[in-house]
């Protein structure tokens, strides 16, 4: 029968054995919630953009704008790979990914104007194209920019490890499972630029 000194110190060695175990995986731990909370940063960017798709949508119905602006788009897409370059992102994967955005944003603008009668998108108060939205977004997407990378910078590029929490983050009621998907996955194609 083991004596209560050997069963003391069988419990201490334990725990010891126990803190110091934790101590070693403690810095991955650490910078893995580092990671989550960049990329959870990054994902609530793409998310506030894409929550502006309802106020464009009905301000357009209302000035029966077309959804689809190629000019527009243009401008965008230029001055997004323009910021890219700016942040050292690769151009061709930045405006790769801003056309997804773009794209989705349009079958969003779709389906808001699919859901509201006429008589809703007529009471409706959207917001300010020119003076408010399109600045927001500007001003989001130079966010998203830097948030990308500093992401990029010290993580590298987004994996498959991060797509549940893309999904968790970027919730917009109108996105389907296959336009997550397509935005993330162009998501994960953005790099840093090769020097």
């Amino acid at each position: 029968m083991p004596s209560i000194g050997n069963l003391v110190n069988l419990r201490l060695g334990l725990a010891l054995l126990v803190f110091f175990t934790n101590l070693l995986y403690m810095p991955a731990l650490v910078a893995e919630s580092a990671k989550e909370k960049s990329a959870a940063q990054l994902f609530k960017l793409i998310n506030a953009r894409l929550a502006y798709m309802e106020d464009i949508a009905l301000y357009k119905a209302q000035h029966e704008l077309p959804i689809e602006d190629l000019e527009w788009e243009i401008i965008v897409l230029n001055s997004a790979a323009e910021s890219a370059e700016d942040e050292g992102i690769d151009i061709h994967s930045a405006r790769l990914f801003f056309a997804r955005q773009i794209d989705i944003a349009k079958s969003i603008q779709r389906q808001v104007l699919a859901d509201f009668s006429y008589q809703q998108v007529a009471m409706s108060q959207p917001k300010d194209l020119n003076e408010e939205i399109r600045p927001a977004l500007t001003s989001l997407g130079n966010e998203l920019l830097a948030s990308l990378h500093s992401y990029l910078q010290k993580f590298g590029p987004i994996t498959e490890m991060e797509k549940n929490l893309f999904f968790e983050q970027v919730d917009n009621r109108y996105l389907n499972r296959k336009m997550r998907l397509s935005l993330f996955y162009s998501l994960r194609q953005v790099r840093l630029k090769s020097h």
